[in-house]
């Protein structure tokens, strides 16, 4: 079986020992409004610990349903510092929130090399999806969507949901 790491390795990624993976699923700030607003990338850059201290880059996926997690971008960690000196953005229904109550704010970037698999690779997280934050493993890839395509496999008559735009 194919591996997430393998698909990067493609488009250029080399994983060391301060990579991390990173799956963000939370009932609070639903990953997939994050997501859909473009406040996904701020939500990841404040830490209420210091996850991101030691790391060189992150992996990020968000959960779509059960233990599946859909890839979101590879990020540098540039630097860190404290809450207070995040941004926010007046859009954003939380980014005050997340100003006030974290302790950290991670400068990130995004490496644009693996922009063109943004929600295309859906893995397999695996049973721990409570350790949302896990070493760099090659985790196995469920599917590789085509490109253009941004909506999830049709499931179930039940679990069908499309926004007008989507439609």
């Amino acid at each position: 079986m194919i591996g997430v790491l393998d698909i990067l390795k493609i488009a250029g990624f080399s994983a060391t020992p301060r990579s991390r993976l990173v799956r963000h699923q939370h009932d609070r700030y639903p990953a997939e409004e994050l997501r859909r607003h473009g406040w996904l990338e701020l939500y990841q850059s404040y830490q209420g610990r210091s996850v991101f201290h030691h790391v060189d880059q992150i992996v990020s996926f968000y959960g779509v349903r059960g233990t599946r997690a859909a890839f979101y971008g590879v990020y540098k960690v540039l630097r860190h510092g404290p809450a207070s000196e995040g941004r926010t953005l007046s859009s954003c229904l939380w980014s005050q929130e997340w100003h006030q109550e974290a302790r950290f704010f991670y400068e990130l970037e995004r490496d644009a090399r693996f922009d063109d698999l943004r929600d295309r690779v859906i893995i397999d997280w695996g049973p721990g999806t409570r350790s949302w934050i896990q070493k760099a493993t090659n985790k196995p890839v469920l599917e590789l969507q085509e490109p253009g395509r941004r909506l999830l496999p049709f499931d179930d008559y039940l679990e069908f949901s499309l926004t007008y735009g989507e439609l």
